[in-house]
């Protein structure tokens, strides 16, 4: 059984990717946005169409009950994939054969909420939403395996979110691991914090522990710009307080662990190396669903 890498397929669909040159911005203007509800997917709610009903389905006049289905499986190609879209580019199902078999499924979804930048250029696009993508994997009987799901959205990728499930092959529960649950803040609180350092270009991701939870901001000025350095800053989810905000001459610092020449409160310090003696790798954690993101 292949694990899909996430990163392959998120353009296929549900991604509103930005970049954009930001202008002096109000915080206070930015409207409130409500958590995107990650939807809650076990094996019982996975529908698994036939290679055969998905092409029957591609030959017809699109859209077909209100989705638009394309494909690249032909007769001398059994291994590839079917695309499954609605009209409103917000719903969307991705179907990977392996010789006539289904190896793994991407469900997608949109958030209704439109994200838009204050800014005034135009250069770039100014509008996104969130979004999350299902990874349902199978083993080579046909059974289902892992069920994994990620936001993304354009300004993040591969963040783990919902209920990830890990199954034997005769259907069984072997693990399961909920990711919602350990933050309060969610995407867009998190956008407003990028949007006041007035940088163009930025992506978001988070983690947790046993004792926290956490986002990461990775910020770059516009490519035209040689003066303006990159940034990075770490949120502490549970009250919003910023643990370090550093430019990029002060990475090595960080990678060293060197965190008291980062110029950071005693007490943001201490909850820096706390964090640290709490804090696995995402491949030990995640061993029970491949290892990997």
């Amino acid at each position: 059984m292949k694990f899909i890498k996430p990163i392959y397929f998120i353009a296929i669909f549900l991604i509103i990717s930005n970049t954009t040159v930001a202008q002096t911005i109000n915080i206070s203007n930015l409207q409130k946005y409500s958590r995107m509800i990650t939807p809650k997917i076990t094996k019982d709610d996975v529908i698994i169409p036939t290679y055969e009903n998905l092409m029957n389905n591609v030959k017809k006049t699109q859209p077909v009950n209100g989705f638009i289905y394309t494909t690249t499986c032909k007769s001398t190609n059994s291994s590839c994939f079917y695309s499954v879209e609605n009209k409103q580019h917000n719903d969307g199902k991705v179907y990977i054969f392996e010789n006539n078999k289904i190896n793994s499924i991407i469900l997608g979804k949109k958030d209704n909420q439109v994200y838009k930048r204050p800014t005034e250029n135009k250069e770039f696009p100014q509008e996104f939403s969130d979004g999350v993508s299902t990874y349902i994997d199978f083993y080579s009987s046909g059974a289902i395996h892992t069920i994994r799901q990620f936001g993304n959205n354009g300004k993040v990728t591969n963040i783990p979110v919902g209920t990830w499930y890990a199954y034997s092959e005769d259907g069984k529960i072997l693990n399961t691991m909920e990711h919602d649950q350990h933050f309060k803040m969610n995407f867009y609180d998190i956008l407003k914090i990028a949007e006041r350092k007035d940088l163009p270009d930025f992506k978001i991701s988070r983690k947790f522990n046993d004792i926290n939870s956490f986002w990461y901001i990775y910020l770059k000025p516009h490519y035209k710009d040689n003066i303006t350095k990159s940034r990075q800053i770490l949120v502490d989810d549970k009250t919003g307080n910023i643990i370090y905000d550093i430019d990029k001459n002060q990475e090595k610092q960080l990678q060293e662990k060197n965190y008291e020449n980062l110029g950071l409160t005693e007490e943001n310090l201490k909850w820096l190396k706390n964090n640290d003696l709490h804090q696995i790798s995402d491949r030990e954690l995640y061993v029970p669903f491949g290892g990997r993101l």
